[in-house]
């Protein structure tokens, strides 16, 4: 198996859409699948977004062509490309990349990612793996010692309380 030919950050549930043709971006709900997590210790909330979101129930901009005579109910019919081809997933679709975009096949909108929907989590295993000197210096408030032998649950109470 060769190298994959795509790079990025993937998408997951959440994910902030826009579309040329709407007024303001929405969240992503990620339908098609619900057993591929990612940056999701609990595995409960961050499902990997594929190709196959690509109806209106998992990106509804609302109205179509706001303030205009020819503004209609969104109606999503998506064609993405862009997204990991290398992979698939066991709903048949391939993850989709914070580079990846889409047709609207339903009108002439062009659907682009504006944030990936991960958001970042620092846990007891990057702790064990801080520089307590540097760490010390950038943050003084936070005892890294308190951090280091919590459980990623206890971490951020502990932080509050030092």
């Amino acid at each position: 198996m060769g190298k994959p030919s795509k790079s990025g950050i993937l998408v997951c549930h959440g994910a902030m859409c826009s579309c040329t043709l709407a007024a303001s971006p929405v969240p992503m709900k990620v339908i098609t699948q619900q057993k591929h997590y990612v940056n999701d210790a609990s595995g409960a909330s961050k499902s990997i977004a594929t190709d196959k979101e690509n109806t209106v129930a998992s990106l509804n901009f609302g109205v179509c062509r706001p303030g205009t005579n020819q503004a209609h109910p969104c109606g999503a019919q998506l064609q993405w490309k862009n997204f990991y081809e290398s992979v698939e997933l066991e709903n048949g679709g391939s993850p989709l990349l914070d580079s990846s975009t889409a047709k609207c096949s339903a009108d002439t909108g062009m659907i682009s990612i504006v944030h990936h929907g991960q958001t970042e989590s620092v846990g007891s295993a990057q702790a064990d793996n801080a520089n307590d000197d540097v760490q010390s210096q950038l943050n003084p408030i936070v005892n890294l010692g308190v951090v280091k032998n919590a459980d990623d649950s206890e971490a951020f109470e502990n932080i509050q309380e030092a």
